[in-house]
């Protein structure tokens, strides 16, 4: 008995061809995804154009509002924290606190007031 195949050649070959053209606009569908991903997440972290924050030269390390678009932050450049005032029209530079002055107790004392404050200013907001 001679079995007919289900089919042609000529079908066989265009549904072969069908599945490379989906296989491949899936890799493009999947290739564009993650370009947008990374891109997105390039855009997020810091200036597309300047790379990610971890690399920038000026970090905020914390910020406390002080109310009335005012806030006192602490920035670090290099190995020295800088203490800003900060208001809608200026930005005060209050106290700068080099690796040095770090392992004075008063600069220890000075970050945990920071710290309370934050805590304060964070629970008057919430409640």
């Amino acid at each position: 008995m001679i079995q007919e195949p289900l089919l042609s050649d000529n079908a066989e070959s265009t549904i072969n061809t069908l599945f490379q053209a989906l296989g491949f606009a899936l890799l493009c569908v999947l290739c564009v995804g993650v370009g947008a991903v990374l891109i997105i997440r390039r855009l997020t972290q810091g200036s597309f154009l300047r790379g990610p924050r971890n690399q920038r030269l000026l970090k905020i390390v914390d910020s406390v509002p002080l109310g009335g678009r005012r806030a006192l932050t602490v920035a670090r450049i290099h190995n020295s924290l800088l203490v800003l005032g900060v208001g809608p029209d200026n930005i005060q530079l209050l106290v700068e606190i080099t690796e040095e002055d770090r392992e004075t107790p008063a600069v220890h004392d000075f970050a945990r007031e920071l710290r309370r404050e934050k805590l304060m200013a964070a629970h008057e907001i919430e409640t």
